[in-house]
């Protein structure tokens, strides 16, 4: 194959991209890591497959990406990237368990780790105004003229903005943040965030997201009193959540932000074993306070009565 033209591929059918050899594997993931190729070739076969043609894995659950990456082909990266969507940016390789980002550490592909991080920025604001588009449709006037009549739309326009949400979830790969941890990182208002919260499965509103952060996490980070206060009836367990990557609970969060109010909620929600916990630094939440807002009374006496009436329970 590697020694037909670009001429000759270009009378191929497509269909012949995708098929998997003896190996398991298409044209474009051996391109990946063969020494000699045209990347006129390979640019075109690039353009002939579709998002999800592009993350077709192999025998080793390898996408061509991953390939690439593992192979130190920069090159092919730079043509890959552009084309991708966020789940084939953002999946794990079974195989090495690595996103392809943390890979493009690992092999000291910085410039790959810089156009992986710079796709997904971009691709999370194309979703995120998609989901505020979803919400100016569901919740527009419900009013529409047809002739002189005014005809109420209420329930086509919501179902229109609830059909629209629900298709960017199938943007978002499952093991990455959900849409829900999108628009918590933006200031937008909070009927946004309980249009969401009220058409996403229980399951995506529990999925961790960049450090590890559940929803509540990223209230604690932002400031989201009230969303807080709507999500920790529907999350139950995942409340103590300590994330994997600094240790850190939503308790710890709230407290480097000094949201008394925050606090005051999440005490009254969790376990003594979260509240007690220790992040990777060593700190309960407790030793922040006294190392940092020690002036704050309210939160130090809020907490350490609570430390002290849960030691009287245990004892």
């Amino acid at each position: 194959m590697l020694n037909i033209n670009l001429k000759e591929i270009k009378k191929l059918d497509p269909k012949e991209f995708i098929k998997l050899d003896d190996n398991g594997e298409t044209l474009l993931h051996y391109l990946t890591y063969h020494e000699y190729y045209d990347k006129k070739i390979c640019l075109y076969i690039i353009s002939q497959l579709s998002i999800e043609e592009l993350n077709t894995v192999n025998s080793s659950d390898m996408t061509p990406l991953c390939l690439a990456i593992d192979n130190y082909n920069d090159e092919i990266c730079e043509l890959l990237i552009p084309k991708m969507n966020l789940k084939g940016l953002v999946r794990h390789d079974n195989t090495i368990g690595r996103r392809p980002s943390r890979q493009a550490e690992k092999n000291n592909l910085w410039e790959v780790r810089e156009w992986i991080d710079n796709r997904i920025i971009e691709l999370e604001e194309t979703i995120y105004e998609e989901i505020e588009n979803a919400y100016f449709i569901y919740s527009k006037y419900p009013y529409e003229t047809k002739g002189f009549v005014l005809i109420d739309s209420k329930e086509k326009n919501q179902a229109e903005g609830i059909k629209l949400l629900k298709e960017t979830f199938d943007k978002i790969d499952n093991t990455y943040e959900s849409p829900l941890h999108m628009a918590l990182k933006k200031d937008g208002c909070n009927s946004l965030y309980e249009f969401i919260i009220e058409n996403m499965d229980i399951k995506d509103i529990n999925n961790t997201g960049k450090l590890d952060y559940t929803v509540l996490h990223l209230c604690a980070l932002h400031n989201k009193n009230y969303i807080a206060d709507i999500l920790i009836p529907k999350i139950k367990d995942n409340i103590n959540y300590q994330s994997k990557s600094n240790g850190e609970t939503a308790l710890h969060l709230a407290v480097e932000k000094n949201n008394v109010e925050l606090c005051k909620l999440l005490i009254n929600n969790m376990s003594s074993e979260a509240i007690n916990s220790l992040n990777y630094s060593d700190q309960m939440a407790l030793d922040i306070i006294k190392e940092n807002y020690k002036n704050n009374v309210t939160l130090l006496n809020m907490l350490e009565t609570k430390i002290r009436a849960q030691k009287c329970i245990t004892n």
